[in-house]
């Protein structure tokens, strides 16, 4: 992306600065100098300032979805002190008593970006510089340079120079908009197997599932009123629909990924990915309801429903009367993703009245449960 110019600053030479990054130091740091500005911070700006943002841009996609950063970044390392619950389901400000940020992080991770970030300006002036410094002990400003820098190193922060500060303010929606676009490239790089990785850099939207309640609502009337996971009767105005695998992984609330369940069973379940030996009840479920839908509701809602499972699922309308071919559509698409979701979110063999059998076959980690957990 070329940014625009604004004397002394050159976006070309910004963008730059994010180019070939092999840890996420220089993107985190862009970011948290934007947030700075856009919080109405002043020119300073402190280390250890610096080094929390850094890591605050990191929580949602490493503690909440699961994503790597790759071997090389450390960041990630702060938040293996975090307690698996807050990662899970806190905030970044109730982890923030676990991290340790002292001056061994400070000079472990600014060590490098705080200096490398400015190398565009210094080859664009042929001026050599040193590529690393040490927080509180080595320095870098433009007056000695001799040379324009976004930034002044000091013993303690950063001093943002005050035209850098109104570039910032000035084009803060396309600064923002193109450290993500850095961000989320650099994870996809790092997470190839992973979907949705644009959705994934700050917490999820909720929007309501009104019409997949009334979907499967009207399918009650005509399938079981059970919860899924546990076969006992439900309410039809008061049961959840859960997302069978995680709605932190596939980050959507397309149909047929959701099960009607106990609001009790879907808090405990959290992020909890479920056996897959459950995916050819949930596939019998899914065509049964389909049926009941076809023969009750005409209505757009029904019509747009019954696309998802045709566009995500790639079948046929034929597919959808057809039992076997069914099944096997969509035990082709949620055996992938329960692999992959596995991999990064805890097992949950669930309730031990399972009726599918599978709860007894092994000790699950556990998700405790904790009220006020929205649905999957």
């Amino acid at each position: 992306m070329r940014l625009p110019d604004k004397e002394p600053v050159h976006g070309k030479l910004l963008g730059e600065a994010l180019d070939r990054t092999t840890a996420t130091y220089k993107i985190t740091l862009m970011k948290t100098i934007i947030a700075h500005v856009r919080g109405g911070g002043g020119a300073f700006l402190s280390f250890g300032s610096i080094l929390r943002g850094m890591i605050e841009t990191i929580w949602v996609p490493v503690a909440r979805f699961r994503l790597t950063l790759g071997h090389a970044d450390q960041l990630a390392g702060f938040l293996d002190s975090v307690p698996e619950d807050i990662r899970l389901y806190g905030t970044f400000q109730t982890a923030l008593s676990h991290l340790d940020m002292g001056r061994a992080a400070h000079e472990t991770i600014l060590r490098y970006p705080l200096a490398v970030f400015l190398t565009p300006w210094f080859k664009a002036a042929s001026v050599q510089h040193k590529r690393s410094i040490r927080p509180g002990r080595d320095a870098i400003r433009a007056a000695d340079a001799g040379i324009y820098l976004p930034y002044d190193i000091e013993a303690d922060g950063l001093r943002l120079d005050s035209a850098f500060i109104d570039y910032v303010a000035g084009n803060m929606a396309l600064l923002e908009g193109w450290t993500d676009m850095c961000l989320v490239d650099y994870l996809q790089r790092r997470n190839p197997n992973v979907p949705a990785i644009p959705m994934k850099l700050r917490d999820l939207d909720r929007p309501g599932l009104a019409i997949q309640r009334r979907f499967w609502k009207q399918a009650m009337q005509n399938v079981p009123r059970a919860c899924f996971y546990t076969g006992r009767p439900l309410d039809p105005e008061n049961f959840h629909l859960d997302h069978f695998v995680p709605r932190r992984f596939v980050a959507h609330d397309r149909i047929w990924n959701l099960v009607p369940s106990l609001p009790e069973i879907n808090l405990s379940k959290g992020v909890g990915v479920p056996d897959a030996n459950l995916i050819p009840a949930m596939a019998r479920l899914h065509f049964d309801a389909i049926g009941a839908i076809r023969q009750h509701s005409p209505q757009k809602w029904a019509r747009d429903l019954r696309e998802e499972y045709l566009d995500d699922l790639g079948v046929s309308p034929e597919a959808l009367a057809d039992n076997a071919s069914f099944a096997a559509a969509m035990s082709d698409t949620l055996q992938p993703l329960l692999n992959l979701a596995r991999k990064r979110f805890p097992d949950w063999r669930g309730h031990p009245n399972l009726p599918h059998a599978v709860a007894s076959r092994r000790h699950p980690r556990r998700v405790p449960l904790l009220q006020g957990i929205l649905q999957g």
